[in-house]
């Protein structure tokens, strides 16, 4: 290090006396030449940057705008000497937290030396941007796939899906493999962080999901299924999937929540092309809308009974709420050449006094094997005893009843809800009663042929009585 000192001489030149000013430097400085006024130092070195606190790594350069100087410096705040740490490439400051100051200090031989420079400098990473985690959380009623991503270009996201914490070491997302979330019953905790060099691991994002499938509802079937038949038809809609209701419609529109809802077999008479649409609704879920046509043509009759001249009225079901009083009921038989499956019971009835007593409100037709005979009955009413049918249906005013011009009778046209299977060469009876809720006093129009009675029971009892009454009826 040099030591330079300042000096001023008197020197005796003769008979002249002269001053002389000038300065020395120890350890091979040199002194200065006689009248220089001015000491030279060595320029203060620059720091650059030149300090403060940054969010990614630095390097600081020195430099000393006086050629040749050497710059010594120290990076712990202390002031730097010829020991200390010569400059001679960028000094890096790295390292998220890094708080450091570095002190600098330029020395060339025959200048003074220079001030000290310094510069503090802090590194403070910037944070990586949270992942984001789409969709959202909550529960879902179908499999879902998750995709991962953060707002800082160039991260890289790790996660994991049992809801532990994330590392580098965890799974690397990939944009090609989003995150599958599958299966009913399944609850995935998705956890995700982004990293990038030189910044600070976001904060760890999390999702929790969960997988619960709602109820199916299956589409509802219709029998018997779409197409042609010479006959009306009965048909009957169903869904396979408990609880749920039907709705449909029969003039081809789609079916709503505000459609008609299903509740008993849906009866086509006469002819003509029916469409019905319908579907199911379980908890708010739907089912495929399914569809079936009928096409009803005119159909050739089974077996019929045809109205006798008079066309006049045989007693049937008159019934009466009065225990001393009679219930009546007519039987009428019928015999088939070929098996057949009876579906449609046409009929035609009247009231004995214009129905004084109450209009019938639905009908019970019965198809028997045997009718009471001789002392002892082999068909009893309910009310006499346990009835023994083969085949009983009730028509809930299902039955089209037209009224016959220029008669006080009605002509009846009822759908089995399930066709009667009829065996070819076996004798079968059928009783068609009027049921009233309090009483009434329908009957059945006469016909011809067969072998046709009505039967008095008394209420409460097995007693019966008959008499002959060929009825008309129509079977298809």
């Amino acid at each position: 290090m040099n030591n330079c000192k300042g000096y001023r001489l008197l020197v005796l030149l003769g008979a002249l006396l002269v001053l002389v000013s000038g300065y020395g430097c120890s350890g091979g400085g040199s002194s200065g030449t006689a009248n220089n006024n001015n000491s030279t130092s060595v320029a203060a070195p620059t720091l650059t940057p030149t300090g403060g606190t940054f969010g990614q790594d630095q390097t600081v350069a020195l430099q000393s705008s006086t050629t040749g100087a050497t710059i010594y410096y120290t990076m712990d705040g202390s002031t730097p000497t010829t020991s200390s740490m010569v400059y001679s490439a960028p000094i890096p400051v790295s390292g998220n937290g890094t708080s450091l100051t570095i002190r600098a200090l330029a020395i060339k031989n025959g200048l003074a030396d220079s001030t000290v420079s310094s510069g503090s400098f802090a590194i403070s990473y910037s944070t990586v941007a949270t992942p984001t985690l789409m969709p959202a959380a909550g529960t879902y009623h179908s499999d879902q796939t998750v995709t991962l991503q953060t707002a800082t270009t160039g991260a890289s996201i790790y996660y994991t899906t049992d809801g532990s914490t994330p590392t580098t070491s965890s799974t690397l997302y990939s944009d090609a493999a989003p995150i599958a979330v599958s299966g009913n019953g399944t609850s995935m905790t998705i956890k995700a962080i982004a990293v990038k060099s030189g910044l600070t691991t976001s904060a760890a994002a999390s999702a929790t999901y969960a997988i619960s499938y709602l109820p199916s509802v299956a589409t509802p079937t219709f029998t018997p299924s779409g197409g042609s038949y010479s006959g009306a038809q009965s048909v009957t809609i169903q869904c396979a999937t408990a609880g749920a209701t039907i709705y449909y419609t029969t003039d081809g529109t789609l079916p709503t929540t505000a459609s008609t809802v299903y509740t008993a077999p849906v009866a086509i008479s006469g002819t003509g092309t029916t469409t019905f649409k319908a579907f199911a609704v379980l908890s708010g879920v739907s089912s495929t809308v399914a569809s079936a046509t009928y096409s009803i043509n005119a159909p050739a009759s089974i077996f019929s009974y045809p109205l006798n001249p008079q066309g006049g009225l045989i007693q049937s079901s008159m019934v009466y709420p009065n225990g001393s009083d009679n219930d009546m009921y007519a039987y009428k038989d019928f015999t088939l050449g070929s098996d057949q499956s009876i579906s449609e019971v046409k009929w035609r009835g009247g009231y004995l006094h214009n129905a004084t007593f109450g209009k019938v409100l639905f009908f019970t037709i019965t198809f028997f094997d045997s009718i009471p005979g001789g002392t002892q009955p082999l068909v009893t009413r309910p009310d006499a005893g346990a009835e023994t049918y083969l085949a009983k249906y009730t028509t809930s005013g299902n039955a089209a009843e037209t009224a016959v011009a220029g008669s006080s009778m009605y002509d009846y046209d009822f759908v089995l809800p399930t066709p009667f299977a009829a065996t070819a060469g076996k004798k079968y009876w059928i009783r068609i009663e009027g049921e009233q809720g309090t009483y009434s006093d329908w009957a059945i129009a006469a016909g011809t042929g067969g072998d046709g009675r009505y039967y008095r029971f008394a209420t409460g009892a097995a007693q019966f009585s008959f008499g002959v009454g060929d009825t008309s009826f129509t079977l298809k």
